[in-house]
């Protein structure tokens, strides 16, 4: 989203004919299998493919295909020499577990109803009924029912606090409201609690490769300067 140094453009130059060295670089069928793969998933034409490439700035199909192939190769080769060195044990992965906890406060999973038929919700009976009437999917004339949807205990209206003290599969009590009754049923409750270090892996671990990656990065990049002979007209 920014126009590119000169320095940015010698070395996606370097990466590219870094790449020739290795097979997936010399694979010169292998972007036009991707293209292909992109049209048939996309369920587009050659000629969409084109007009894509136009609006990137490119004019010609083969000219952006070229320029597809080396961004193909590029990322290719940082997956291969960067990449593929980022490895963080797994005892730094619980270490900084441990030190940097993340507290996630209560939330619930809950449908908003609303009724404009008023027998329906008249007595305690009716609201059984309505209760089993969605339990097994069944719509009802004269009810609307939300998808469901999580909702933390701080984001709870103070008229809403009620939410919190139901217990899971029940239906409030019904509030009149300008458009009929409105009800709330709670189908799941997540109390307060430390995450779990299952649910932070992927991202601690990603945390933690950050300044792995930039260090290689930087050493990949400048290898590939050191050991070229660059001419500034």
């Amino acid at each position: 989203g920014k126009p590119q140094t000169l320095d940015d453009i010698i070395f996606t130059r370097r990466v590219y004919a870094d790449a020739s060295k290795y097979p997936f670089g010399k694979d010169k069928d292998a972007v036009d299998r991707y293209l292909e793969m992109v049209m048939r998933d996309n369920k587009i034409g050659l000629p969409d493919l084109e007009r894509m490439f136009n609006a990137a700035g490119y004019y010609t199909y083969e000219e952006g295909r070229e320029q597809f192939a080396i961004m193909f190769a590029v990322n290719s080769m940082i997956d291969f020499k960067v990449k593929s060195y980022l490895v963080v044990p797994e005892a730094q992965i619980i270490a900084y577990y441990k030190e940097h906890p993340i507290e996630e406060e209560a939330a619930y999973k809950i449908q908003r109803l609303v009724i404009t038929d008023k027998k329906i919700v008249s007595t305690q009976d009716n609201k059984k009924r309505l209760k089993l009437a969605l339990e097994v999917g069944k719509e009802i004339p004269g009810v609307k029912v939300s998808p469901a949807f999580w909702i933390k205990h701080d984001e709870l209206a103070a008229d809403k606090m009620f939410i919190s003290t139901m217990i899971t599969g029940d239906i409030s009590d019904p509030v009149s409201i300008p458009e009929g009754f409105e009800l709330f049923r709670l189908l799941e409750r997540r109390e307060r609690r430390i995450v779990p270090l299952e649910e932070r892996y992927q991202e601690i671990a990603q945390e933690l490769k950050r300044p792995l990656f930039e260090k290689r990065f930087e050493e990949y990049r400048k290898s590939l300067f050191d050991e070229a002979s660059i001419v500034y007209y």
